[in-house]
């Protein structure tokens, strides 16, 4: 007899909802560890729950997708998502091109800086931070796409890891600050998740779903178990990195020689400077003042190199007709960076991200003394700014905004600028007062404080100010301790480099037997800030030999580093406490500035006299000659008290420095406590915006997590139903029934429970007509069954309802 040959075609199976479902946690956690690593490199507060739901959107849309096992969708998707991605960035919808320039400004200002394009000057608004998570969002589209089909498919599933790479890339190569801790270990669960999937892809899918699903939970726990044991501050980085800095240099040494450029570099990297940037075969002289970390460790001799670095080109302003005399000094201070944190020996710089300037405050700029064009003559990326140049303009030169910041973030070369700063009056937002002037420029480490108030070093005057025993006007302190500082150690550029495990500032005070100008600035701030003179460490360069219509040669030897306090009404003023420098910040510092506008010797900018309010002064329109504009510095009126800044919710006042008051305004206790009420109503009304609004996006985010639910049972039991097999098919029917039989507690038909009993043990099997007559049955009989149920018993039935037609 010959026997038949039996082919076996074994379809691939549809994806369980085992699957799908740790497909798309797996892609959660790498969408939303990368995009948070990112967030907080750039010191970014990315709201959870709106991320939440913009990643697990983008991510579920496709993995439904993929899951149906039809080619011809996964390609859909795939084509279809770097469209969708392109359409929404070109009609910019949800404001998603802001969010890319913005992306890309952050790229810039932190990375990369030498990439070319002018981009979106960022603000901490909630706009703005929509706007880059919308842009991450519409990214994800592509990014989840990938990821899902290669973890459902179980096919080249390292390749899920390229599309995040950007994002990990933008985050670890920022040079000012670093990915927080728990967004990293996030990502980090997620890349061990996709490795684990890797391992397993050649196994049995039963067998690779159990074995994710068993290990995610130790992965997990290993994450947190990580992060409670090595917290972020023991990282104990900057040791690790010192450690493989020197080994790499040993290295160099022994090959190339100390004088090797590389060497040079290494050496200049090991003593704090985070990232030099190289410029061919030179090393990049401006990176000792670029970069945004100095360890104060290795601060000792004074032996820059002697290299030309830039040129400064000065021009008188024959047109100058301002209340101060015209500078004819020979003394230019160029800024290249502020640094306002003091940690572990260590000055760093705090990223600003709100806005500094009220959006209703529009200042005139002032006619300036003369222009500085700055020419470097070295390639780098370095914005070296002069003092004063805020809200001045000449003719030919815009007004270029920095002292607020740390640059001009524009990288401009020619500046109008005056030896005065423009007195702007209230034109500062609150939380740039209250959060970074009179927090962040404020904070000294405990330990420090207490070593210098037990040092016994610290003059009786300044002892009896710190603990409020005596008043003093806020100048005069910033005047005592300049003096004090200055008279310290005399200077010596052979300075040793300290101690090891030492406190800088304590040992300067009472160790020390000489020091350089890092000494003299960085001490100078601490002792200002613990009697509460906001107060920040500056370095850049001092020209010596400038000169009306004449260009001077700047050397990397003429470094220097002083310090700059806040007054409300003028911003960040200049001091300098480096013995010998005196003449020179004389035509700078508060001296300079007190002899034009007299009223800053009672001005308080203390925190300990400072009070945010709306000001109490007045200006009458005519010919008064009390009156005070913020844009005259030259114009000040001793009868009246400084007025305190005010930010953007202050609805009320007046403020003469707005080109929209036609007049001005008295601000009387009448008007000031309805002002109170408009602002109380001002909060209630935004408290109740923000409870609407968290009660809409619970509402929204239950709808799609039901949505969700619905249709993952869907395709779960769809898969079940898609089978050529009239047998097994009356089987998964049946087993549907009753599923929502025992869920809703009724019983299925016994003509229905016969024929799958007949189809499951029956050796011929039923027919078409006998299972129409088993869903037929259990139809009608659920649909009887549900006409009793409750409201909220029918709403869950309905969610779990699925329509089946006839078998034809």
């Amino acid at each position: 007899m010959r026997a038949e040959k039996v082919v076996n075609i074994n379809e691939k199976p549809s994806p369980s909802v085992i699957t799908v479902i740790m497909s798309v946690f797996i892609t959660m956690l790498l969408s939303n560890g990368f995009i948070f690593m990112y967030g907080t490199a750039i010191n970014l507060e990315f709201k959870l729950l709106p991320a939440l739901i913009f990643t697990f959107i983008a991510t579920v849309v496709p993995a439904v997708i993929h899951s149906i096992n039809n080619k011809h969708l996964s390609a859909g998707a795939f084509i279809s998502a770097p469209v969708t991605f392109a359409l929404i960035l070109f009609f910019d919808w949800f404001n998603v091109r802001k969010g890319l320039m913005t992306f890309l400004c952050y790229l810039k200002l932190y990375a990369f800086y030498w990439m070319p394009g002018n981009y979106y000057e960022p603000d901490n608004d909630n706009e703005t931070l929509f706007a880059l998570l919308a842009f991450f969002a519409a990214y994800n589209l592509i990014a989840a796409c990938v990821s899902t089909y290669v973890l459902i498919k179980r096919r080249w599933i390292p390749a899920s890891l390229l599309c995040y790479l950007p994002l990990f890339i933008c985050s670890v190569t920022n040079i000012v600050m670093r990915p927080a801790q728990f967004p990293t270990l996030i990502a980090a669960s997620g890349v061990f998740m996709v490795l684990l999937s890797h391992a397993f892809q050649n196994k049995k899918p039963q067998t690779a779903e159990k074995a994710l699903m068993m290990l995610t939970v130790p992965v997990l726990g290993i994450t947190l178990l990580t992060a409670a044991v090595f917290p972020e501050s023991r990282y104990g980085q900057d040791k690790l990195a010192k450690d493989f800095l020197e080994s790499i240099q040993e290295r160099v040494d022994e090959t190339s020689g100390k004088n090797d450029p590389l060497s040079r570099l290494l050496d200049i990297v090991r003593n704090g400077f985070g990232n030099p940037g190289i410029t061919e075969s030179k090393y990049d002289v401006f990176s000792p003042l670029f970069e945004t970390r100095t360890n104060l460790s290795k601060v000792g001799p004074f032996d820059p190199p002697q290299d030309r670095i830039l040129t400064v080109y000065r021009k008188s302003n024959p047109g100058y007709d301002g209340s101060s005399p015209q500078y004819t000094g020979h003394t230019m201070y160029l800024k290249v960076e502020s640094m306002d944190r003091y940690e572990n020996n260590t000055l760093s710089s705090t990223s600003i991200r709100s806005r500094i300037y009220d959006k209703k405050y529009d200042i005139e700029p002032e006619n300036a003394q003369y222009s500085l064009t700055i020419t470097p003559l070295e390639n780098s990326g370095v914005d070296i700014v002069p003092f004063y140049t805020d809200f001045y303009t000449m003719d030919g030169i815009q007004s270029v905004n920095v002292n607020p910041y740390n640059s001009t973030r524009e990288f401009t070369s020619e500046f109008a600028a005056s030896s005065l700063p423009v007195r702007t009056g209230n034109i500062y937002t609150e939380w740039y007062l209250n959060e970074y002037v009179y927090k962040t420029a404020l904070r000294v480490p405990k330990a420090t404080e207490n070593a210098l108030t037990m040092s016994g070093k610290l003059p009786d005057w300044y002892m009896e100010v710190y603990m409020g025993h005596i008043e003093m006007s806020d100048a005069d302190k910033v005047r005592g301790v300049t003096e004090f500082v200055s008279n310290l150690h005399p200077y010596n550029e052979n300075t040793e480099v300290p101690p090891e495990d030492v406190d800088f500032v304590p040992w300067f005070v009472s160790d020390a037997e000489s020091g350089i100008c890092v000494h003299y600035a960085v001490t100078t701030v601490i002792l200002l800030r613990m009697i509460g003179v906001p107060a920040r460490y500056v370095r850049g360069y001092v020209d010596t030999r400038s000169y009306d219509n004449a260009e001077s040669v700047i050397f990397a030897s003429q470094a220097h580093a002083w310090f700059e306090f806040f007054v409300p009404e003028y911003g960040w003023i200049m001091g300098d406490s480096t013995p010998g420098y005196a003449a020179d910040a004389a035509n700078f510092n508060i001296d300079a500035v007190s002899r034009v506008s007299p009223e800053i010797e009672t001005s308080a900018f203390s925190a300990r006299n400072y009070t945010y309010k709306p000001p109490e002064t007045t200006e009458t329109s005519g010919d008064t000659s009390e009156s005070t504009s913020p844009s005259d510095p030259g114009s000040p009126s001793e009868s009246t008290p400084t007025p305190v800044p005010t930010g953007p919710e202050d609805p009320g006042q007046n403020d003469p420095s707005r080109p929209d008051d036609p007049g001005s305004t008295v601000f009387s206790s009448d008007n000031y406590h309805q002002a109170e009420q408009k602002r109380e109503l001002t909060k209630f009304e935004k408290g109740l915006i923000k409870l609407m609004t968290a009660v809409l996006i619970a509402a929204v985010t239950i709808w799609l997590l039901l949505m969700l639910a619905k249709l993952i049972f869907a395709v779960y039991w769809r898969n079940k139903f898609n089978t050529e097999k009239i047998n097994e098919k009356a089987a998964a029917y049946y087993h549907y029934y009753c599923f929502m039989g025992r869920l809703f507690r009724f019983t299925v038909p016994a003509r229905s429970t016969f024929i799958a009993e007949k189809a499951a043990f029956s050796e011929n099997g039923i027919t078409p007509k006998e299972l129409n007559m088993l869903l037929k049955d259990c139809k009608e009989h659920m649909k009887a069954c549900s006409a009793g149920f409750s409201r909220f018993k029918l709403f869950f039935y309905r969610l779990l309802e699925i329509k089946i037609r006839d078998h034809k």
